[in-house]
């Protein structure tokens, strides 16, 4: 009877040593999760869903699923029953609950019910870390655009104003090009107060989440014609042709005076990487739908060397100009592409001509109605 007493007794602790190193192994391998460099929110709620059932008592019939944020996630044979258990914890202002269910009747040991805690603990542990390396990033990042954005269109505004004060130095001693002389002054002006709005708006949004950028109604043909007359100004001495068409007075879009930047940054690359005598653009403005949503067109065509197709892949990427050494390019089309995604729209490049890019490019721009 001792012996069977000895016996009983070793073989639950030998069980009881084994249900705590699965426990400790689970524990680890969730915590392990966050040295993957590329996991994600996702991949980390899923990675700790999968581990959860192996380190119950009875893994096979397990069950469990993590709510966060309102999306559920859930094992494939997830079934709610009687025996269950629960715990909840805020990431953030946002909700997480781990449920675990047995599919049979089955009791929760102590060790159990102090594991969900513990699991809980962790995945919260792991999404705060997340969420803090997603802000930071997204920190960075909008201290990169607008170091960008202010340094890329007030280069733009420098070299109009340079443009514009040599032709006034050539005509200055010329009585016949006074009155010319007086409307380049009014262009260097203008250029002054443009580069002064650049810095007050970029402080402003600096300050500010995107998704707490005003976005109102504008007519994007105002913004238009205010981006075309920067760009004849800077191409004075070259000829240039720039065109509009559109099918109606008034195109309203939800936007903001940054479109102005984003359109500029459209010509000028098709301006500055043309190398036919005469510079024509064609801007079209049309409406379209996609899935739904009405959109405002806005068609960006140069008579330019065009886009390789290898090229249009990346060519609105941050880091472009690692692939191209044409100056300007890699940065222009980065902002125009950050500028309409802050307002919801849309930008890619095409062909001018059929599967031949040296025809030319067509920039097209979709903005919300």
């Amino acid at each position: 009877m001792k012996n069977y007493r000895k016996e009983k007794n070793r073989k639950k602790i030998k069980h009881n040593l084994k249900e705590r190193v699965k426990k400790l192994e689970c524990l680890q391998e969730i915590l392990n999760l966050i040295k993957k460099s590329n996991i994600s929110l996702e991949g980390m709620i899923k990675g700790t869903l999968d581990l959860i059932p192996l380190a119950w008592q009875f893994p096979e019939v397990i069950a469990a699923r993590i709510i966060y944020d309102q999306e559920e996630y859930k094992t494939d044979n997830l079934k709610k029953t009687q025996w269950k258990l629960s715990t909840n914890f805020k990431v953030s202002e946002k909700v997480v609950n781990i449920e675990v269910y047995y599919l049979e009747e089955k009791s929760f040991f102590k060790e159990e019910k102090n594991l969900i805690n513990e699991i809980a603990e962790c995945l919260k542990n792991m999404l705060e870390r997340k969420l803090a390396e997603q802000e930071l990033r997204e920190a960075y990042d909008r201290i990169d655009f607008y170091k960008n954005l202010l340094a890329h269109n007030m280069g733009n505004i420098l070299s109009n104003i340079k443009m514009t004060a040599h032709l006034c130095e050539m005509w200055m001693d010329n009585p016949e090009k006074l009155n010319k002389t007086k409307e380049l002054m009014k262009i260097i002006y203008c250029q002054v107060d443009r580069g002064a709005l650049l810095i007050s708006n970029v402080r402003e949004l600096s300050i500010v989440d995107e998704s707490e950028i005003v976005v109102k109604s504008i007519d994007v043909k105002n913004m238009l014609k205010a981006a075309i007359e920067q760009v004849r100004n800077r191409f004075h001495e070259r000829g240039i042709n720039i065109e509009v068409k559109s099918s109606q007075k008034n195109f309203r879009v939800k936007g903001g005076i940054f479109l102005i930047d984003a359109f500029e940054n459209i010509l000028i690359n098709g301006a500055t990487h043309n190398e036919s005598d005469t510079i024509k653009l064609s801007v079209i403005i049309s409406k379209t739908q996609q899935n739904g949503c009405k959109f405002v067109k806005i068609e960006f065509k140069d008579n330019g060397i065009g886009i390789a197709d290898d090229l249009k892949r990346i060519i609105f990427e941050r880091d472009f100009k690692r692939y191209n050494n044409r100056s300007g390019m890699g940065i222009g089309l980065s902002l125009v592409k950050k500028i309409i995604n802050i307002y919801d729209g849309k930008v890619w490049v095409e062909d001018q001509g059929k599967d031949d890019h040296s025809k030319g490019s067509n920039f097209i721009v979709l903005l919300p109605e």
